[in-house]
């Protein structure tokens, strides 16, 4: 019988504050918001998952609502593993997932996860990285496509444009990106279907500074690069929707 998801296990929880830790929380105005860290273990794997609850950024009664929507996206990405492995195998699968927000407003909440997945017999340890980007004044999860106009013109000007978050040089990033997606279309179809937790190789985030978006890389540099397009000149890609929050 196929194993659900639904049954979980609570393992513990941790405070964020403001000012605690610059590097993974950033806040604008809102010195009354908290940030609950909750780890959930899937009964049927050696699987943690952690993921944060936010308090007082949204109104009282949408707080529930955007929880679900949190939690719901963390845990997807054990489909992942579910889609390309049969029962026997997924059972042996070792998962550690921890968060960081990278960014936090009256507007936009974006959370990052990362970690390692391993199932026995595997050459190396997956490197895990996925992302949830939630509108605060719609409740909804944000897609590359939501946010913007995605298009051959804007692969153009992400090639151009990126700035490489990482120790590796851009030109080294760039012939990495160009063998994992073979040409510009490829790259395309990749930004179009960006951001589908467990489907996606494509995930995208906001920061104070600008878009980052990341890209699978060969695994001996890192599994993903992450890359940075500044709002300045992302402004004109933006769909309109977002560009009222920049």
């Amino acid at each position: 019988m196929k194993k659900s998801l639904i049954t979980l296990m609570f393992l513990g929880s941790f405070i964020y504050g403001q000012g605690e830790n610059k590097n993974s929380l950033y806040m604008e105005n809102y010195i009354n918001t908290v940030i609950v860290g909750t780890s959930e273990k899937l009964e049927f794997y050696d699987t943690i998952i952690t993921y944060p609850k936010i308090y007082s950024v949204v109104r009282d009664e949408n707080i529930y609502q955007l929880n679900n929507l949190i939690r719901e996206d963390a845990i997807k990405v054990i489909k992942w593993y579910e889609s390309y492995n049969d029962e026997d195998t997924i059972e042996n699968l070792d998962l550690n997932i921890k968060f960081e927000i990278v960014l936090l407003n009256k507007n936009l909440v974006s959370i990052e996860y990362y970690g390692l997945g391993e199932l026995e017999g595997a050459a190396h340890p997956d490197k895990i990285f996925y992302t949830t980007n939630i509108d605060l004044n719609t409740l909804k999860k944000l897609k590359l496509k939501d946010i913007i106009n995605v298009n051959k013109d804007f692969v153009e000007y992400f090639l151009k444009n990126f700035k490489y978050i990482g120790p590796l040089g851009d030109e080294d990033v760039g012939k990495n990106i160009s063998k994992e997606f073979g040409d510009s279309e490829y790259l395309l179809k990749s930004f179009l279907e960006a951001d589908s937790v467990g489907e996606s190789s494509v995930y995208s985030y906001f920061t104070k500074k600008g878009l980052v978006i990341t890209v699978p890389v060969n695994h001996a540099i890192g599994g993903y690069a992450e890359l940075e397009l500044d709002y300045k000149t992302l402004y004109k890609y933006l769909k309109p929707s977002i560009k009222k929050y920049f």
